[in-house]
């Protein structure tokens, strides 16, 4: 009997849940342990009866073996007198436990331990909407004046790039990867610029057709996702995964599809939120190690976020979705309770290279909610 319940149990769980055989062994345990107890005074019951009732009391247990107990708790942050559009794109700097953001002409700082805000850049005349901050850089492009601006948080000196703006700006140490814009149009290639010197080299030069993410960056390497179309009319889309330190080329991945949206890299692995055309997305990977690709098993889901084994993925829920936090188990996931108390609309999941999630609310005080998932 056991042998059916098993295979019916794992009829029961979805399919993008991940139970080890620990788990399911403990479910039926849970489940014959409580029929027993009311069976004790019958003298027999058919093993069909058995069966239907195991099948019941599972269905009855499973749920609080899906959602699990959470390690992590989120940290609500509200900021006021900030618009919603202001603090949708925040980052976190977590050396210094501060949330950096911009209302598209000044751009701020809100530690959320001293809960202080402070002006970190104050002009009348720039209009800003890309950006990037590290605990010793603030590097803005401003749209008005076609000026890469360059902070220097440390030394309060800024430089100027002039008749450059820039696109797709990542800090790691004393270098910026971006996609540079002069005149207003793409120059077709990423740059690395030395922040002390202004030195400038080229990355890599695009040829493809464009895309449908950002760059993404680690502690070590950066990835270029670009689409292509072949001959035949088909799209595919490459990752160049390349050393951030020398610039070197380290390996190119391809994908058969046209879109590759929210390219992260964590870990040994390139995600990517991928679909062809108007096809429901999957979430997948490339392993950098021996350049396999994997598809996870998930529910569907709008936008997602992916650190290590800790997943957010923006679910369905009534007629809008929120995000809900999964823990990443061999090719599925599991649920997580982290978010379940919180009853506003949660959105725009993110992590910063150092493991903290940043959510926003969509409350009347437009909080934020922050989840360190690195100790």
């Amino acid at each position: 009997m056991e042998r059916n319940v098993r295979e019916d149990l794992d009829a029961l769980i979805p399919k993008y849940i991940s139970l080890s055989e620990k788990e399911k062994k403990s479910i039926i345990s849970e489940a014959n342990h409580r029929l027993v107890g009311k069976r004790k005074k019958r003298i027999f019951v058919q093993p069909v009866l058995v069966t239907v009732a195991m099948l019941f009391l599972i269905v009855l247990i499973v749920p609080s073996f899906l959602s699990s107990s959470s390690p992590f708790t989120p940290e609500k942050v509200t900021i006021p007198d900030h618009e919603y559009d202001g603090l949708i794109n925040a980052l976190y700097v977590d050396s210094t436990n501060e949330l950096i953001f911009t209302d598209h002409q000044d751009i701020y700082s809100f530690n959320t331990e001293l809960n202080e805000k402070s002006v970190l850049m104050d002009s009348n005349d720039t209009v800003i909407y890309d950006f990037a901050a590290s605990e010793k850089w603030l590097i803005w492009h401003d749209i008005a004046s076609f000026e890469l601006n360059i902070l220097n948080r440390q030394t309060e000196e800024v430089s100027k790039v002039k008749g450059i703006s820039a696109h797709d700006l990542l800090i790691k140490d004393d270098t910026l990867i971006y996609m540079p814009l002069k005149g207003g149009e793409a120059e077709h290639s990423y740059k690395k610029l030395d922040l002390n010197t202004l030195e400038e080299t080229t990355l890599h030069v695009l040829t493809g057709v464009g895309s449908s993410s950002k760059s993404a960056l680690n502690n070590e390497f950066v990835v270029i996702p670009e689409a292509f179309r072949n001959d035949t009319g088909e799209y595919y889309t490459n990752f160049f995964l390349f050393d951030v330190a020398t610039g070197e080329l380290i390996d190119k991945f391809s994908a058969p599809f046209e879109h590759a949206r929210g390219v992260t890299i964590t870990g040994n692995r390139i995600y990517a939120q991928f679909s062809n055309g108007d096809e429901a997305s999957i979430l997948g990977y490339f392993n950098i190690v021996d350049g396999e690709f994997a598809q996870l098993d998930v529910p569907l889901f709008g936008d997602y976020a992916i650190y290590e084994n800790t997943v957010a993925l923006s679910l369905p829920k009534g007629s809008s979705n929120t995000v809900k936090l999964f823990e990443l188990q061999e090719d599925g996931v599991k649920p997580l309770s982290t978010l379940n108390a919180i009853k506003e609309r949660l959105v725009v999941p993110r992590f910063t290279r150092e493991g903290t999630l940043i959510i926003n609310g969509e409350s009347a005080d437009f909080s934020m909610y922050l989840i360190q998932t690195k100790e």
